[in-house]
């Protein structure tokens, strides 16, 4: 599937869900007590969110051809336009920013989204499992949720600004590569 046809994908589920409740935005208030921070939850039920972090998940796998952190430096190769440069390294740093919970948690937020998607919490398997554990320590589940919807809030519009540069190359959502001929 394309990165336009997953980027689709997730910016429906994502408006969906915010139409029926997830906010993310606004004055929250979040408590550290005993070590764990606590806070916000969702009024959104727990499968919809799960529903948004499995269409996340082809942006942020390793092996996924819509990883965005490849995906970006394939495409960043194939011209030398500075506009075009600059709009992708404004991306990227997008892509990457901590957000306002660095610090709180020794764990990245991308890291945790990971973890988060490889842990049993999430498949019923034991992979990474003490990661999960550490995650867990760290926040308590509605506030880890509402941690990870607020990240993948940010990654949306990171991806939906990808989609637009792509758009601007090709008018159908496809960035052409000129066939390499060998003489």
């Amino acid at each position: 599937m394309s990165l336009n046809n997953r980027a689709s994908e997730l910016i429906d589920n994502f408006e969906d869900i915010k139409n029926k409740g997830l906010d993310v935005d606004g004055l929250l208030n979040f408590s550290f007590e005993g070590g764990k921070i606590s806070g916000a939850g969702m009024n959104v039920c727990r499968h919809r969110l799960k529903g948004l972090f499995v269409d996340f998940r082809f942006f942020v796998g390793n092996d996924e051809p819509t990883n965005f952190l490849r995906f970006h430096g394939s495409i960043g190769r194939l011209s030398d336009d500075q506009g075009f440069r600059s709009t992708l390294r404004e991306l990227k740093v997008g892509w990457k920013e901590k957000g306002m919970f660095d610090g709180w948690c020794d764990i990245p937020a991308l890291e945790m989204i990971k973890i988060y998607f490889n842990a049993q919490a999430f498949h019923g398997e034991h992979i990474k499992e003490k990661d999960f554990l550490n995650l867990i320590l760290s926040y308590d589940m509605k506030t880890l949720e509402f941690v990870l919807a607020m990240h993948i809030s940010d990654r949306v519009q990171s991806i939906r600004h990808l989609r637009w540069v792509l758009e601007r190359v090709n008018d159908k959502g496809y960035l052409q590569i000129p066939e390499y001929r060998y003489e």
